[in-house]
């Protein structure tokens, strides 16, 4: 696989001080039942992390699909695959583990496509977190034609598992899931340089007895950023290299 993006950093300091302020508890009286809430600043960086190429997100799996299977294959060829990635960012502060098991065809008539499959296991060890997930995507890929400039991908991307932060010492089981029509991928660099996906996110403490639940959107605004908004919330920009996120 292609080594990716190199300019590597871990989350801003600003990131990490707003989840000192990611929940609030109670302990109902009536039936014990304990709720304790997800804020949107936590969920936004999970959802950060499922995207980003310092965190191996669905940016890295598209980015392998150009370089490594789009232009090496032939008019009704498939083919499958498997096998275990070990991946480190050039700092040394993000390590990925993914076992993955990886199926592609493409089709010419009427028009060259690819269909694209994979279920993988990804864990993952932070600065500030480790987790395991469960991954499973597939992409539908056009745009092959050599007189295209780029590559467009749709599909679904799904993240099922633990994320236990480092910080505050807390585990959260989270599952991500995102849709999309007509990502573009740029032929000459194989990164995302434009499109829209919608997400949801549920996501539990491990010692609560209530799921917060997420959505929104997510725009790729060129290969380096993409802007994450939830639905009747806040916006924040998200820099697809090291996984870093603002306030908008």
């Amino acid at each position: 696989m292609k080594t990716l993006k190199s300019n590597f950093n871990k989350l801003t300091l600003i990131v990490i001080a707003v989840l000192g302020l990611s929940f609030t508890a109670c302990d109902t009286n009536d039936d014990n039942t304990i709720v304790i809430i997800v804020s949107e600043e936590r969920a936004a960086e999970i959802v950060a992390t499922s995207l980003a190429y310092n965190t191996y997100g669905i940016a890295s799996n598209i980015n392998y699909v150009s370089t490594q299977i789009a232009n090496n294959l032939n008019c009704e060829e498939q083919a499958s695959n498997s096998g275990t990635l070990h991946y480190s960012s050039i700092f040394g502060n993000v390590t990925s583990i993914y076992q993955f098991d990886e199926s592609y065809a493409k089709s010419c008539i009427p028009v060259e496509q690819i269909s694209y499959n994979i279920t993988a296991l990804q864990n993952t060890d932070a600065i500030y977190f480790t987790s395991q997930e469960d991954v499973e995507a597939s992409f539908i890929v056009t745009g092959l034609e050599d007189t295209t400039t780029h590559e467009i991908y749709s599909g679904s991307y799904r993240r099922d598992g633990n994320w236990f932060s480092k910080v505050y010492q807390d585990s959260l089981d989270t599952v991500y899931s995102m849709s999309f029509t007509g990502l573009n991928v740029d032929k000459s660099t194989s990164y995302i340089t434009s499109g829209t996906s919608t997400f949801t996110l549920s996501a539990a403490y491990s010692e609560s007895d209530t799921v917060n639940s997420f959505n929104g959107s997510v725009t790729f605004l060129n290969e380096d950023e993409a802007q994450i908004d939830f639905t009747n919330g806040n916006s924040y920009l998200l820099n697809l290299e090291t996984g870093e996120i603002h306030l908008i």
